[in-house]
């Protein structure tokens, strides 16, 4: 198979295993979009603002998970993004690699301390993951502008 920036060129209709090792998620595009590298030590500190009184530390979201690979946290519209890997068991029932989770934590204010609530989608290509991106908007101020722009021009 013929690569061009560590993505597929052609489109790979092999079994699961063979398209595992020939997609690669657009890092470059993510990072340039806002999105972190997700690191299992740190975890996922959602929304600074929403712990007032201990704004130094606000709660911590998947922390110490190994399939976790990225994260957008939208402060402003009290929302986590984050994308993660399929594990091994879920990737034999469905051809999709990975999740796209949202985690909307508005109800997780002080004093109630609410859980959040999580909606969570798979994909299996680039193609498909941005266009959850622009769906949902999470992205950097700079990417949602263009993505409504987009629309109104179309």
């Amino acid at each position: 198979m013929e690569q061009t920036n560590g993505v597929c060129k052609y489109e790979c209709r092999r079994s699961p295993i063979t398209r595992l090792i020939m997609f690669e998620i657009n890092v470059y595009l993510l990072n340039k979009m806002g999105w972190v590298n997700y690191s299992q030590v740190r975890g996922i500190r959602i929304g600074n603002s929403i712990h007032k009184s201990n704004p130094i530390f606000p709660p911590i979201a998947f922390d110490d998970d190994p399939l976790v690979r990225y994260f957008y946290d939208d402060v402003e519209k009290k929302s986590c993004y984050v994308i993660k890997e399929l594990s091994t068991n879920e990737k034999q029932n469905t051809e999709k690699l990975y999740k796209f989770i949202i985690m909307d934590y508005t109800s997780c204010r002080q004093p109630t301390l609410g859980e959040p609530s999580f909606e969570i989608n798979q994909f299996e290509s680039n193609e498909s993951l941005f266009k959850l991106i622009i769906k949902y908007e999470a992205c950097n101020e700079e990417y949602k502008r263009h993505f409504k722009i987009n629309k109104l021009l179309k």
